[in-house]
């Protein structure tokens, strides 16, 4: 931790603290007293406890407030002298509630500031610890969550299917043709066109559903269910996207995707699920592309079922 952001900080800090000195001495020589020095030693503990933390604005609190300990030490010296300090024990009395005030205060301020530091070091901490598990789980080009994510959704779904025999399906998809349209009209082209298809799919699908950017030009969405309802948003997805006009500069681009979709019903293992929906994907790319391939006995409605 850095302890003075500015030369003019510390400057602060070593004019108090000898003003503080000054103030202890200059009683104790000119009243004969021990009033002074024996807060000499809490006075210098508290100025030098704030060199242990960041001080932000003392500029304007010490010189302002130490001054008048300052004038009224030199009031005392010029109008009193050692032979009436018996005869007036006000003054002795008064002088050691005005510095024990002073050293409570600093302590009292010191306590605040580093409080507020302490708390303001914390939630920035907090803030940190934040942006660092956000970067963790989320692909930094389309703001969705990563494959490391999407995967501990996946473990949660499939403890839940083995307490409560709750089916959940997977679907991957990906670009068509995306090789040539980086090879085109650029990388910048083919990373605005995942960010479009990013956007697009978040306003469509349900909040319950996760949606992952699983690598490259390919994306896996996760239902918590496995019926019908499963293919007709896929279906939804993949005629937005056909219908859509994907411009990046002054080139108008038609873009396709193509789906594979899996559910827990004939699987258990996660991984058989992705590889199942992973090869129902590279089917549809061998049947003409632009299309949700699936197993039509898993998610059951003749209303719905696809050649495949």
């Amino acid at each position: 931790m850095r302890f003075f952001k500015s030369i003019g900080e510390l400057y602060t800090v070593i004019f108090t603290y000898f003003l503080v000195l000054f103030y202890c001495f200059t009683f104790l020589f000119s009243m004969k007293a021990s009033a002074g020095i024996e807060y000499f030693t809490l006075g210098s503990i508290a100025l030098l406890f704030l060199f242990t933390y960041n001080i932000r604005h003392p500029k304007w609190f010490y010189p302002v407030f130490a001054t008048p300990g300052l004038v009224l030490t030199i009031l005392i010296s010029l109008h009193k002298t050692p032979e009436m300090l018996p005869s007036d024990p006000k003054l002795y009395f008064y002088h050691k509630i005005y510095t024990a005030f002073i050293i409570s205060f600093v302590f009292f301020y010191i306590s605040f500031k580093l409080e507020k530091e302490i708390s303001e070091a914390r939630e920035k901490t907090k803030n940190n610890e934040k942006q660092l598990i956000y970067i963790a789980n989320h692909d930094p080009l389309t703001g969705l969550i990563n494959r490391r994510r999407i995967w501990e959704h996946f473990q949660i779904y499939k403890d839940r299917k083995d307490l409560y025999n709750s089916d959940y399906s997977i679907a991957i998809f990906d670009i068509d043709d995306f090789k040539k349209i980086n090879d085109q009209h650029g990388h910048d082209c083919g990373d605005t066109v995942l960010q479009i298809i990013s956007t697009l799919i978040k306003t469509i699908i349900q909040k319950n559903i996760k949606f992952a950017r699983w690598g490259g030009e390919e994306f896996i969405l996760l239902f918590p269910y496995a019926n019908p309802q499963v293919i007709e948003i896929l279906e939804n997805i993949r005629i937005a996207i056909e219908n859509h006009v994907f411009e990046y500069k002054d080139t108008k681009l038609s873009i396709t995707i193509s789906f594979g979709a899996a559910n827990s019903k004939k699987y258990d293992s996660i991984n058989a699920i992705i590889m199942e929906a992973d090869r129902f994907l590279y089917k549809g790319k061998k049947q003409g592309k632009n299309q949700v391939v699936y197993d039509p006995l898993c998610f059951s409605s003749e209303a719905l079922l696809q050649i495949v």
